[in-house]
């Protein structure tokens, strides 16, 4: 195969992206998320004096432990839903783009889209503590704690890239997304050291980093957020995700192009 081109492959995926409606996805997904995680809360009497620290806990409990991962699953099935019709699976591989060139574009192409669902989700529970009328602003380890999962996004986007590379029906790398993301929360909860450095369970520390400066606290340890912690997130996440795209590669590399 020739060298690939991956500035005009991500080109080619960005017209993809363009083309479809995974935008309104990327958008309405986590505003539901913080709507659906604070709404019983707001609905029973508001957030009290834990204010944004409860708000916080309450938007991403359910969403950093199992939601996200589901939400970049179905982005990676959507991403790769094009090339499983008719002839686009031989025309993919057949373009002369190398296996590891074609895993490297789908899955930045995917993790752009799944880190941009966190700006909307900080954006909606800022919006929602304002129109409850919490003083302030949120504090700032939970802005960080963003930015850290925007970057641990990385390694779930090209482990679902690769499930839904060599799984054409849509549902079941998206059900493999949510039994995933459940298994290594349940392995926190155990305090099983392996789970830190798997990717879903970097994506959860990640996602809840700085709840542990809080006085809401969660049920396996969280990581406070210091520049030590910024940068083991950061690294473990690059580090794993060139890993995931690696061995796909070599999966990708092998397989028959007539599917």
């Amino acid at each position: 195969m020739k060298h690939a081109n991956l500035a005009g492959l991500m080109a080619c995926e960005l017209a993809k992206i363009k083309g479809s409606r995974i935008g309104i996805f990327v958008v309405l997904y986590p505003l539901i998320m913080v709507l659906t995680g604070t709404g019983m809360t707001l609905i029973s009497g508001g957030f009290g004096t834990d204010g944004w620290h409860l708000l916080w806990a309450r938007a991403t409990g359910f969403y950093g432990m199992a939601m996200y991962a589901v939400g970049i699953a179905v982005i990676a099935s959507l991403v790769w839903r094009v090339e499983h019709k008719g002839g686009n699976w031989n025309t993919l591989m057949s373009s002369g783009t190398p296996a590891w060139g074609v895993m490297t574009g789908k899955t930045l192409a995917i993790g752009l889209l799944s880190a941009l669902m966190q700006p909307v989700f900080l954006i909606t529970a800022i919006l929602v503590g304002k129109l409850a009328g919490l003083p302030g602003m949120l504090p700032l380890e939970y802005w960080w704690s963003v930015l850290a999962s925007m970057i641990a996004c990385l390694p779930v986007a090209a482990a679902q890239s690769a499930f839904s590379c060599f799984i054409r029906p849509f549902a079941p790398p998206v059900a493999m997304g949510l039994v995933l993301a459940g298994a290594d929360t349940f392995l926190l909860l155990l305090h099983l050291t392996p789970a830190y450095f798997l990717p879903y369970g970097i994506l959860t520390r990640a996602t809840m980093m700085g709840s542990a400066a809080s006085r809401i606290g969660t049920s396996f340890p969280v990581d406070p957020v210091t520049p030590a912690t910024m940068c083991i997130s950061i690294g473990a996440s690059i580090g794993l995700t060139l890993i995931i795209i690696a061995i796909a590669s070599l999966i990708l590399e092998k397989r028959d192009i007539y599917v």
